[in-house]
């Protein structure tokens, strides 16, 4: 197929931390956040004008960020290249402490960023070091709504979504990194080969499960990490795969869940899934199929379901509708190293099987088959 679209390898980020102080301690003036494949860890620098600078590298920024904040309240800005916040284009974190700080790497002198009483913020930027109201370079006025759902906001052809870190005697916020329960399926007795099924959900209270007996068949791993993209990415290793990203708005905002399922030219039986067997291929214009059927062959006269998802979603991870007016998913393809090829009955490294998942999954592949309309 050669259609290596979303390389699922981690994505790395450069995370560049800016302090007033000359030991890169206490509060950073900024955090600012871009992707870069090519990135170099940097201790702490003198920066280009005064104070100094740590870059980081890191395939989970906002986590980076939030350690970088330590108690410190703080404000994330995230700016995306569409209109429907799926493109990221960088992230920008300010300390949300309602004072005027100097900001002298930036391109304005100073920033003053705080949270109302009523749950809205303001950010300004401006050309003195004072933060005088006439020498004014920038301002972002966010509602409560917007500041608390998360919710994307766009323009002609950017978006942007705001997150708050109220520091070490908050509430927990959802900067926090969030912790995801991996789940993985396989045939084997022993964890191994390409899984049919991997599932993230989100899970604070997550536990560790290695190889354990799934019924009616096969075994199942559980990890959890702050990262499911690059988990699902490891543990389908050299296969290729379809990732969804389900939400229960339309907006792709409300995480639901995200599934994967390998990508073969055959058919996948699928024990402990919401069908017998399924398959998913993606088509050389870029388009992907995937089929559920009420038997464990994919005959035909069996189909109980089918997903289409066309090229411009696969390829540009734009939030596409769901089934219904409340449902939304971002759609990724990984090709794996080697695609394969094989008859109807084939299945993937030694047996891929799904089933239906009745522990914690259940609740996230009903919800998926549901929003999709199967």
């Amino acid at each position: 197929m050669g259609l290596g679209r979303y390389t699922a390898t981690a994505t790395t980020y450069t995370v560049a931390v800016y302090y007033p102080e000359a030991s890169c301690e206490g509060t950073p003036y900024n955090v600012f956040v871009l992707e870069n494949a090519t990135c170099v860890d940097e201790t702490c620098a003198d920066g280009y004008i005064s104070g100094t600078v740590s870059t980081h590298c890191v395939s989970d920024y906002q986590g980076d960020i939030w350690t970088a904040f330590g108690n410190s309240s703080y404000i994330l800005m995230e700016v995306f290249n569409d209109t429907e916040c799926s493109t990221f284009a960088y992230g920008q974190g300010f300390p949300a402490s309602g004072t005027c700080e100097e900001t002298p790497d930036m391109m304005y002198y100073a920033i003053r960023a705080r949270v109302e009483a009523d749950g809205s913020a303001t950010v300004e930027t401006f050309n003195d070091v004072k933060c005088t109201s006439g020498d004014l370079y920038s301002a972002d006025y966010i509602d409560q709504q917007t500041f608390e759902s998360h919710s994307c906001s766009s323009s002609e052809n950017a978006s942007v979504q705001w997150y708050f870190n109220e520091g070490e005697n908050a509430t927990p916020s959802p900067d926090t990194p969030t912790m995801y329960a991996v789940t993985a399926l396989y045939l084997e007795t022993n964890c191994e080969g390409t899984p049919y099924y991997v599932a993230a959900v989100e899970n604070a209270d997550c536990m560790v499960e290695a190889c354990t007996t799934e019924s009616p068949s096969g075994m199942h791993s559980t990890h959890c990490t702050q990262d499911y993209k690059t988990d699902m990415w490891n543990t389908f290793a050299s296969a290729s795969y379809l990732l969804g990203v389900g939400y229960n708005d339309s907006d792709c905002s409300m995480f639901v869940s995200a599934e994967g399922i390998p990508v073969t030219d055959g058919c996948v039986e699928t024990p402990a899934y919401s069908a017998p067997s399924i398959s998913a291929q993606v088509e050389n214009d870029g388009s992907a199929l995937v089929q559920m059927f009420g038997d464990a062959n994919c005959s035909s006269y069996a189909v109980t379901g089918i997903i289409n998802i066309d090229q411009k979603a696969l390829e540009s991870h734009s939030c596409s509708p769901g089934a219904t007016n409340t449902s939304s998913f971002h759609w990724y393809f990984t090709q794996g190293e080697h695609s394969g090829s094989g008859s109807s009955n084939d299945t993937v490294n030694a047996g891929v099987k799904t089933r239906t998942f009745v522990s914690i999954l259940t609740g996230a592949v009903v919800t998926m088959l549901v929003i999709l309309g199967v």
